[in-house]
């Protein structure tokens, strides 16, 4: 199974200096091992991909802008799968993504 991820908008420059309220920093959590095992065995600086289900705990809107805060209430970690691990469906998908890239030619 694959999903189509959005890209969360950062400012990309550190030089950048953010306007009030225009603060682009990437969103961040904390979770321990307790709450979630896998970490035990990730490494720092990899990506890992999680299906996330959160509660909107407030939200602030201003003339130009709405912020709102969540609460995580439940995770999936989606591992990446070798090929011999994937089923036919997930292989297949693997194989049209690959094509699209230009990595199978």
């Amino acid at each position: 199974m694959s999903y189509h991820l959005k890209k969360i908008k950062v400012n990309n420059s550190s030089n950048e200096v953010p306007s009030v309220g225009k603060d682009l920093s990437a969103p961040s959590f904390y979770m321990s091992a307790e709450q979630m095992p896998e970490i035990k065995d990730w490494e720092v600086g990899k990506k890992y991909q999680l299906i996330i289900e959160v509660e909107q705990i407030s939200k602030n809107e201003h003339e130009n802008s709405v912020h709102a805060s969540f609460e995580i209430v439940a995770y999936k970690h989606i591992p990446k799968k070798s090929i011999d691990e994937m089923t036919d469906e997930e292989f297949g998908e693997y194989q049209n993504q690959s094509v699209n890239k230009g990595e199978l030619a």
